[in-house]
């Protein structure tokens, strides 16, 4: 191993922090004695968090400087050195004088918000925010800590333990805890347990209401849910959230009608209330009232500056596709040990479907996209015909890494390769390999230049059906989209019925599909309406299968579930 790959660049310092995941570093580069952290992870690596403090360039997300490997074979993540957190920023602004603190409290949850905002975008939740997993650099405060961290379907696992108690929201709390935990802990009663179990989480919101509570913790400089309470004055507190907030404005605005102006804290009143209102709707309890999105609680009156209206930008960063032709490369000493490796990701994936516990089939296409594209990747780097099994099956790992939140075990890999290679063998070529490619496991997709959801389907089922399309840019797919788009010709992405889901979604390599034609049957005022679709299937599902028609309710113009069908036609 070259030397620019392992740890010999940096001196070690001194131990940090340790933990059961592995440790912190503080570490010295030898060239310019310039100190950094240095995060290892044990003897399993957490691919899907190497890939996300690789891809984001963001100012207010942690970004790694480099990723490399000790003489042991241990991966290092080297990391900026922080100079606190937020923690310790929100407790100094005891000391600063009212209108001071409003002010910073905009300015640092404009910035936190850009963040969490940016990654939102492309698909990820954090799923732990709190001030301790918010560095500051100065006065910049930088999302850490990605654990956690999701990207794609929030609905993919329900019961993800997913947040710190008094950060997370009632949903979150409900998914992890059974009807008789909660009336034991709180002696609920059942209308106050439907707070935390009338609705299944949604991760992107609970984002939400962690930003809600860090921005009243960092303007009041007291915790919106009292940590050190007992286990049942917590969870009390979660049921009269709500109003508690609501007395706390109504008491305020009471107060400015009596001609008063300053809190005793000295902070403004107005400037209370606007801070009050924005977490309110940061923390309902219901989701259809909470904001939807992170990044439309710009749209509070506390962030009112046009500076503030948009989100700080950011830069997402790939992996490099291989420049040359691989779908004329695919030659029989390569096709042979792929098609295992397929077969392999078909059994799993029917497997997991089988389990009944996850939804978002569709992700594991997405999944088998990112698995071809990283294969390519890998054979170009090590171009050696007798370890394409080997390499095919770390491609499929690191797939199955960063695109859901179901692990496949390299025992299980191992297991079905019948000795193509061991499990050390495995374990250190898949090191090599993320820290060769500095930890980018995230490979161009259509997700880089739209957020159209029918656009999305278009390339993955585009993808699909055509290899050369992932030695496409996505700005040209975007452009070539946008024509079909004008021509009238959409590609929609269509919700299958369960029985058909499994052969269908499960068999990327044998089934292919294609809509034959659509009809809109009506639209109304509200944008929803229905719509006719017709799809062919070759070869035919199941065998007799060749057509689908299906009548669906649409949402500006995007089917959205199945109302009719008859098949097979």
């Amino acid at each position: 191993m070259s030397s620019s790959l392992t740890l010999a660049n940096y001196h070690i310092i001194k131990i940090l922090g340790q933990g059961s995941y592995g440790k912190v570093l503080l570490i010295q580069r030898k060239s310019d004695g310039k100190q950094f952290a240095a995060k290892t992870f044990g003897q399993y690596p957490d691919y899907n968090e190497i890939n996300i403090l690789a891809s984001f360039e963001h100012p207010n997300i942690l970004h790694l400087e480099d990723i490399v490997m000790d003489s042991s074979d241990e991966i290092y993540v080297i990391l900026p050195k922080a100079d606190s957190d937020l923690s310790r920023t929100i407790s100094k602004m005891k000391s600063l004088p009212g209108d001071e603190v409003y002010q910073k409290t905009v300015d640092l949850m404009y910035q936190i918000i850009s963040g969490v905002a940016f990654m939102n975008k492309f698909g990820y939740f954090h799923c732990d925010l709190k001030p301790a997993n918010i560095l500051m650099f100065g006065d910049r405060p930088v999302v850490a800590d990605f654990s956690l961290t999701r990207g794609g379907s929030n609905s993919l696992i329900e019961d993800l333990a997913c947040g710190t108690i008094t950060y997370k929201d009632y949903q979150t709390i409900g998914a992890s805890h059974s009807m008789d935990d909660l009336k034991k802990i709180a002696k609920f009663s059942t209308q106050d347990i439907l707070k935390f179990k009338d609705e299944k989480p949604n991760f992107f919101q609970t984002d939400v209401f962690s930003l809600g509570a860090i921005m009243y913790e960092m303007y009041f400089n007291d915790d919106l849910i009292s940590y050190y309470a007992s286990e049942e004055k917590i969870y009390r507190q979660y049921v009269e959230l709500e109003s508690e907030i609501m007395h706390k404005i109504t008491t305020r605005e009471t107060e400015m009608a009596s001609g008063k102006i300053k809190s005793s804290r000295g902070t403004k009143l107005e400037d209370d209330v606007k801070v009050l209102r924005c977490v309110l709707e940061c923390v309902r309890h219901k989701l259809s009232d909470r904001i939807q999105h992170v990044v439309d609680i710009l749209k509070c009156d506390v962030f009112a500056d046009k500076v503030m209206s948009q989100p700080i930008p950011g830069r997402m960063v790939a992996n490099y596709l291989p420049t040359k032709n691989w779908c004329g490369e695919v030659t029989s000493d390569i096709n042979k040990p792929l098609a295992k490796i397929t077969k392999i990701l078909v059994n799993w994936c029917t497997e997991v479907l089988n389990h009944g516990r996850y939804g978002a089939k569709h992700k594991f296409l997405l999944t088998y996209v990112v698995f071809l594209t990283l294969f390519y990747r890998t054979y170009e780097i090590n171009r050696d015909s007798s370890r394409v099994q080997l390499y095919g099956c770390i491609a499929l790992y690191l797939a199955v890494a960063v695109t859901t939140e179901i692990p496949m075990h390299i025992d299980f890999l191992v297991d079905t390769s019948s000795g193509a290679f061991s499990k050390r063998e495995f374990e250190m070529t898949l090191k090599e390999f993320v820290v060769t490619i500095k930890g980018v496991i995230r490979v161009p997709s259509i997700y880089d230049v739209t957020e159209n959801a029918t656009e999305i389907a278009w390339w993955i089922t585009k993808a699909l059906d055509d290899c050369k399309v992932i030695e496409q840019s996505p700005v040209e797919l975007h452009n070539e989209y946008a024509e079909l788009e004008a021509k009238n010709q959409k590609l929609f992405q269509v919700r299958i019925p369960k029985n058909l889901v499994k052969s269908f979604m499960c068999n990327p390599l044998t089934q292919k599909y294609k809509l034959v034609y659509y009809k809109s049957l009506d639209q109304y005022k509200d944008g929803t309406g229905y719509m006719e679709l017709l799809i062919s299937f070759n070869p035919p599902i199941d065998g007799s299968i060749k057509e689908y028609h299906m009548i669906t309710k649409t949402v500006d113009g995007a089917p959205v579930y199945s109302l009719k069908s008859e098949n097979p036609i």
